[in-house]
């Protein structure tokens, strides 16, 4: 079951270097034919067919499991992340990134955007979970990683139209994103602790200010996280790109890519070996700044 969840990753991955091609340049920079992936987050509307209980049967199926969850109030948004069933005997260069699903509260939101969300999120079908299971049982891996890979990256939805989208936009700016682009992964953290070339990521930082044109989320500065809390995290404003609504064109952030520096889970002078090893957790409060990479004049 490893193998299939590798697949499908790594056509996540490739559909997300598309949307996002300077991490080519990156990759390339670094000398690096496969950047060390940390995590990778979906965000779904919240309904009936759709969400986290949805896409927690998918992540089921790739043999991942619960590993912790949060929530982010002044975005109304629920997550939980989730690890492969066998990352204990994970090394930490080996093992598969883990998988952070989403979606929002709906009872949270005001009765405009609820209204707009249940009439949008009303038109995805429920995925084929038995149909997959029965690819699975069959071995018919190929159909199976085309299918779920599909589900993962598309909006079973119709394009908003403006007026629909201002109104949640002016409500949850997140939330607005995830109406346009649907449910697919809107970022991938890299694992700059498992890079030999730098000693923190504060240093990483610095190159990749000083070597590229990639502009850094500020806010609350360029690290969230700290030593102390055994996790940092920075990330990049994420590229704007053109999307035709359903009556007009907007410009809005597209993708960006996360920086994750994991200290061991304790201290110890032991070198850190196994993917266990590290704190492997996520802090809302991080999660909370981070994302806004996707929000406009996040520099």
């Amino acid at each position: 079951m490893s193998q299939l969840s590798r697949c499908i990753l790594e056509k996540l991955w490739d559909h997300y270097l598309s949307e996002l091609p300077q991490l080519a340049s990156l990759q390339t920079a670094l000398s690096s034919t496969q950047l060390p992936l940390d995590h990778c987050a979906i965000i779904d509307l919240p309904g009936e067919n759709t969400g986290i209980p949805i896409l927690s049967q998918i992540m089921h199926l790739l043999d991942y499991q619960v590993a912790g969850a949060g929530y982010l109030p002044d975005k109304q948004n629920e997550f939980v992340w989730l690890a492969s069933r066998d990352h204990t005997t994970q090394t930490a260069r080996e093992a598969l990134p883990q998988i952070v699903i989403a979606d929002f509260r709906l009872t949270a939101l005001p009765k405009a955007v609820q209204t707009i969300i249940k009439y949008y999120a009303a038109q995805s079908q429920l995925a084929p979970m038995a149909r997959w299971q029965e690819l699975i049982r069959q071995n018919n891996t190929a159909i199976f990683i085309d299918e779920v890979f599909s589900y993962l990256t598309r909006r079973d939805w119709s394009l908003p139209s403006l007026q629909d989208y201002k109104t949640v936009q002016a409500c949850n700016e997140l939330l607005a994103w995830v109406l346009v682009f649907g449910r697919t992964v809107n970022h991938f953290g890299l694992a700059i602790h498992l890079l030999d070339r730098f000693t923190d990521l504060a240093q990483f930082n610095h190159w990749i200010i000083n070597t590229s044109q990639w502009r850094l989320n500020q806010k609350n500065g360029l690290i969230k996280g700290s030593e102390q809390l055994r996790i940092e995290q920075s990330s990049s404003v994420a590229n704007e790109i053109v999307v035709h609504l359903a009556d007009a064109a907007i410009t809005i952030p597209n993708r960006f890519v996360e920086f994750v520096w994991r200290y061991p889970a304790m201290y110890s002078s032991a070198e850190p070996y196994y993917w266990s090893d590290y704190f492997t957790g996520f802090l809302a409060n991080n999660a909370d700044v981070v994302i806004e990479s996707l929000y406009r004049l996040r520099v």
